[in-house]
């Protein structure tokens, strides 16, 4: 490998273990986040995630690159410092009894916070569409590389 090949895989390397850092810290989960929380901007972290995905000889590792990068989906433009939950709220951090629990997801702000989360939720979806795209041409640029290999 040259040395420029060799600083690109270790500048996506850096880039995609800052995302996995940034993951561990603050899970994801079903909430949708401001794309303004990421270690890096999301496309960029995208490329890397598929430049690994070209360059790894680990089939496990691929899979787990691929579902590392359906998460970006959940960051979209605009949505503030805090995150948006489908209920409105963090419902797991809620230890409310059922009628207690009920009202506060009727509230009105976490029915506007709901319906928020409602609007982006189709971006997430295209967003996934992409990125399951994007990724799976990495899938067969990696394979295509791959046999080459064999040849």
């Amino acid at each position: 490998m040259s040395e420029e090949s060799e600083n690109q895989l270790e500048k996506q390397s850096c880039i995609v273990a800052d995302f996995g850092d940034f993951l561990t810290k603050h899970p994801v989960g079903g909430k949708i986040l401001d794309v303004k929380a990421l270690p890096h901007n999301k496309d960029t972290i995208l490329d890397a995630i598929c430049f690994l995905i070209v360059v790894s000889e680990d089939e496990k590792r691929v899979e787990q690159l691929r579902a590392g990068a359906l998460i970006l989906a959940n960051f979209q433009e605009g949505v503030g410092d805090q995150p948006l939950w489908p209920l409105g709220f963090d419902v797991s951090a809620s230890d409310e009894d059922v009628d207690a629990f009920i009202e506060r997801v009727n509230a009105d702000a976490n029915t506007k916070a709901h319906e928020r989360y409602m609007t982006l939720q189709p971006l997430v979806r295209k967003d996934e569409l992409n990125i399951m795209k994007k990724t799976a041409a990495a899938v067969r640029l990696r394979h295509e590389r791959l046999e080459g290999h064999k040849l």
